[in-house]
């Protein structure tokens, strides 16, 4: 189960909500990927238990704690095993092969901060869930309005 600080996992995937926080596009992509892939999120979910990563993205904040079979979401919490702060823009480069994951590390588009046990940890939950996404219908959709902001 996706427990979330603010939304449901049984919330439906309508994107009819005018919400365009990180925090929402990233619940709504874990109840999409928990409902559409679940084999990905479960995997996603013991690649990281029982971390905690903070994801910053242009000034927005959110936390997500892992545990071995579901993630919350949470609102901003200072201590966490691994943190990354990057952009819409980078995030969005990468999507699009314009930049690679190294590259934009490399050139601090995008800052990872945490021990390399946890840091590896992130890139192979990272991996499972883009893996997972691309095989889940909602994310074209989440991604649109990502894009559009």
């Amino acid at each position: 189960m996706v427990r979330l600080f603010r939304w449901k996992a049984e919330a439906s995937l309508s994107f009819s909500t005018r919400d365009s926080s990180i925090a929402w596009y990233i619940a709504t992509s874990l109840i999409a990927l928990r409902q559409e892939c679940p084999t990905a999120y479960f995997l996603m979910c013991g690649q990281l238990a029982p971390r905690r990563v903070r994801l910053a993205i242009e000034g927005e904040s959110v936390t997500l704690a892992f545990e071995p079979s579901e993630v919350h979401v949470l609102p901003e919490v200072k201590e966490s095993t691994a943190e990354v702060v990057t952009s819409r823009q980078t995030i969005l480069d990468v999507l699009h092969a314009r930049l690679t994951l190294a590259e934009a590390v490399l050139s601090d588009a995008i800052v990872l901060k945490g021990h390399v046990d946890d840091l590896t940890a992130f890139h192979d939950g990272l991996m499972t869930y883009v893996r997972g996404a691309v095989r889940s219908p909602s994310f074209a959709r989440l991604l649109d309005r990502f894009r559009i902001g």
